[in-house]
């Protein structure tokens, strides 16, 4: 693989309307001590369990800031959780690609990154013309998960986050990726006692803090990324990274790079909460709707689930911020 030959085209979302936290503690959903610790204003909520409606209005979205055909030759479907039907078909249909490769990619909250990962050998084939798509969709109300009162030190959100790889096309080119698995499912990953059974976690919300295992885990898997892309630490301008608590992202991803918080992507987590794989890429989306990206920024993703995903992005071209309409619709 070429790593510099991947280029990001385009990135789309779709973020359903948001509750406030001080409206879950109103409704005895949260308490205040615990809403305070996480640092997150609200959670972004839907009743929809539809995870490939949700999944499409990203991957619209996504070809439409690329200015691209929707015509992808390679579609990674991301999820978190599971269901019993293959919801690339749906995808396929909408975008009129019966002849893309398409699979679903379960990482848990890695899955989207994962699935750039595997995208990007399909995106610089010598006989690729056409574009990669990689979508992730999550709602809650599809898993049984408690979105206030959960396990592993996140307030939970819903919505879908769409990214297109080009070899041609974009706005950023792949500078290094970097990959590590932890011999333990990410509901292990924090300090937090559950209450041990199968299903819905019900356990009383304590502070959470990283073992330092995956603090020492995080912390290679972004040195890694560095290494492969000859970078270091000062050179990252921003971070798109997992919206867990506030003392969690913080300890975890922006204090090992000597990040303030004002250059990650925590001003949109903390308005959404945790969006299983789409955080990385609604992060992105964020920084490019609101002007933050430069050319020549170094932009860093990095997530993790059941294993750690690292990609460093290098902005080439000032990405558009408005969309263009796309003659796909729903």
């Amino acid at each position: 693989m070429t790593e510099d030959q991947v280029l990001l085209a385009g990135v789309g979302q779709w973020i359903p309307a948001r509750l406030s936290t001080a409206d879950a503690v109103a409704g005895g959903l949260l308490n205040d001590a615990e809403r305070d610790r996480s640092g997150v204003v609200s959670s972004s909520v839907t009743p929809d369990t539809e995870l490939p409606a949700m999944a499409a209005r990203a991957a619209l979205d996504a070809y439409s800031h690329a200015g691209l055909p929707a015509r992808p030759h390679t579609l990674l479907y991301a999820v978190a959780g599971t269901d019993d039907w293959t919801p690339f078909d749906y995808l396929q249909r909408l975008l009129r690609a019966p002849e893309a490769l398409a699979c679903r990619v379960n990482a848990a909250s890695n899955s989207a990154l994962a699935a750039i990962a595997l995208a990007t050998s399909r995106t610089t084939s010598e006989k690729s013309e056409g574009t990669s798509l990689i979508v992730a969709a999550h709602s809650l109300s599809s898993l049984s998960v408690d979105r206030w009162r959960n396990s592993t030190g996140w307030i939970g959100g819903d919505g879908a986050a769409a990214i297109v790889l080009s070899a041609h096309d974009g706005f950023a080119s792949l500078q290094g990726t970097s990959h590590l698995t932890q011999p333990a499912p990410a509901s292990h990953f924090l300090n937090r006692q559950n209450d041990g059974r199968a299903g819905r976690r019900t356990a009383t919300k304590t502070a959470a803090v990283p073992t330092t295992s995956v603090q020492d885990a995080a912390a290679a898997v972004m040195e890694a990324a560095l290494t492969s892309a000859r970078l270091r630490a000062a050179d990252i301008s921003h971070l798109a990274m997992p919206f867990f608590e506030h003392a969690v992202v913080k300890a975890l991803f922006a204090d090992p790079l000597g990040l303030p918080m004002s250059r990650t992507s925590w001003e949109l987590g903390r308005t959404v909460g945790h969006v299983g794989p789409c955080d990385p890429l609604l992060g992105l989306k964020f920084m490019v709707d609101n002007g933050r990206l430069r050319i020549g920024d170094n932009v860093m993703m990095v997530s993790l689930g059941s294993s750690f995903t690292c990609q460093i992005w290098q902005i080439t071209e000032t990405p558009a911020k408005a969309p263009i309409r796309n003659p796909i619709t729903l």
